[in-house]
């Protein structure tokens, strides 16, 4: 278990998945199943750079191989507190040990 935030990040990070590294600032999707775990009021940008505000915008839920078209940055993942990422690393931790 990580003890401080960037590590957090991190791990959190490859959990989601990166939408294309190669960019400055990538965005890494968030798992379809880890989206009720997302806190109302966080912003959430797109893989085209459309940001967006959790329980407050309408954002489309569609998802493939099991990330959505929404994720989170750098700027974003900052702006989350270090409970928030605990929760959302053990939930990301659960689906992938119940899918193995």
């Amino acid at each position: 278990m990580s003890n401080n935030k960037q590590e957090l990040i991190e791990e959190v990070k490859k959990l989601f998945g990166c939408w294309d590294n190669e960019v400055p600032n990538p965005v890494y999707l968030i798992l379809k199943d880890v989206w009720d775990d997302i806190p109302d009021g966080t912003a959430v940008i797109s893989f085209d750079n459309e940001v967006k505000t959790k329980g407050k915008d309408e954002i489309d839920l569609d998802y493939r191989f099991g990330r959505l078209a929404y994720g989170l940055n750098d700027e974003l993942f900052e702006k989350l507190d270090y409970k928030q990422l605990e929760t959302i690393k053990f939930r990301c931790e659960e689906i992938f040990l119940t899918n193995v």
